[in-house]
């Protein structure tokens, strides 16, 4: 596991990182800039103590004091110890702590939660269903393809089927490529013709010869040249 670089700055606040583990649970007391901003000195403390009272905080009533805990365990050496806290957090009554727990999960590659993880696809919130579908591309399982298909062809927020276009690319297979290259070749974002072109280039050129063929004469120059090159691979 990676230790995520830490941050200098919260919200604008200097971290004070050096100070004294009593110091920073007094500015922890009180919600403000000082606090949001000790949660971080404290993970770097890197102690037993420090990760017990991060863990302790990420149960406050404050979603607030919930949301910087679950973040700060993240740069804390020893968050695997944490790692039922951040699955708590996962189906936590505010939708901000979730979504800094899939932005734990995915830094810390916590596969063991991606079933949890998972399930925030059908959640009713579309910022949620967003951070979740990209926590999925760190912690990707092979099954996970038909629901991150599923929700980039039918979500209603543009935002959403983005971030889920975005992991299918980075997880395209020789199993999944020809299903990609059918969704995007035609689509209306350029994007997404350019990356079928890329597909066809890794996986099988002379299986989509004739649509790369369009794909040569698109209004587009970037995909033009894409599917040029990929062409000029059918011939070597």
């Amino acid at each position: 596991m990676t230790e995520p670089i830490l941050p200098s700055i919260v919200n604008g606040t200097p971290i004070h990182y050096g100070t004294s583990y009593d110091e920073l649970c007094e500015y922890l007391k009180t919600p403000g800039p000082l606090a949001w901003a000790s949660f971080h000195a404290l993970s770097h403390l890197g102690t037993s103590v420090s990760l017990k009272k991060l863990i302790e905080l990420s149960q406050s009533s404050d979603w607030r004091f919930r949301r910087s805990a679950v973040d700060a365990i993240a740069y804390h050496p020893q968050a695997a110890e944490a790692i039922e806290t951040i699955d708590k957090a996962l189906s936590d009554s505010s939708e901000y702590v979730v979504r800094v727990a899939c932005e734990v999960v995915a830094k810390l590659k916590f596969v063991v939660l991606h079933d949890n993880v998972l399930h925030l696809l059908t959640s009713h919130n579309p910022s949620t269903r967003e951070y979740a579908v990209k926590t999925l591309s760190e912690i990707w399982q092979m099954d996970d393809f038909d629901k991150v298909y599923n929700l980039f062809k039918t979500d209603e927020i543009q935002e959403v089927r983005n971030a889920a276009a975005w992991t299918l690319r980075a997880h395209a297979t020789d199993d999944n490529w020809r299903k990609l290259f059918e969704a995007w070749w035609q689509d209306s974002l350029v994007r997404h013709r350019k990356w079928s072109c890329e597909l066809a280039s890794i996986f099988g050129v002379n299986q989509v010869k004739k649509e790369l063929e369009n794909l040569a004469f698109d209004k587009d120059g970037h995909v033009r040249k894409a599917a040029i090159k990929a062409l000029e691979l059918s011939q070597t």
